[in-house]
């Protein structure tokens, strides 16, 4: 029974990797931006991604509760701006496909707070300088460590 399970959890890896390397294949061959016409910003699990910094988002982002959460991410608001947001959204809703099995109502938090707080990293490391398809590369890429946390 547990040789069985192992056996399960090692395939189900490798699907999740297999279908992480064609989601990267897609963005580096620019086979995309297609799909980006059906696509709005992101929005939930305490996640908002959007091209420009409103008074709307600024007071969303600014009112911080305390959370008290067994989450393994920091529990808080993240505002990713970006001019690539239609395309960073696209990415989210392309590995919340990928990972939907992994994905609970608890560690939803953790799965979007991951992506967005790669994005926000890259962005700020890269002084706002940087070019779309290296953006999603990087959030697909770290979003492997999620597999890492549950």
């Amino acid at each position: 029974m547990l040789c069985n399970n192992f056996q399960s959890f090692v395939s189900e890896q490798k699907t999740i990797n297999n279908k992480l390397d064609e989601i990267g294949l897609k963005i580096k061959n620019n086979e995309y931006s297609s799909e980006l016409r059906r696509v709005r910003a992101f929005g939930g699990a305490d996640v908002i991604v959007s091209n420009e910094f409103s008074p709307e988002n600024e007071r969303w982002v600014n009112d911080q509760h305390f959370v008290i959460s067994p989450q393994s991410t920091a529990p808080r608001k993240r505002l990713v701006i970006t001019p690539y947001a239609i395309e960073l959204s696209w990415l989210f809703h392309q590995l919340a496909d990928v990972f939907h099995e992994q994905i609970d109502f608890i560690n939803k938090y953790d799965f979007y707070g991951l992506l967005a707080q790669n994005a926000l990293d890259f962005i700020e490391n890269n002084n706002n300088e940087y070019d779309c398809n290296s953006l999603l590369i990087y959030v697909l890429d770290e979003s492997r460590n999620f597999l890492k946390i549950n």
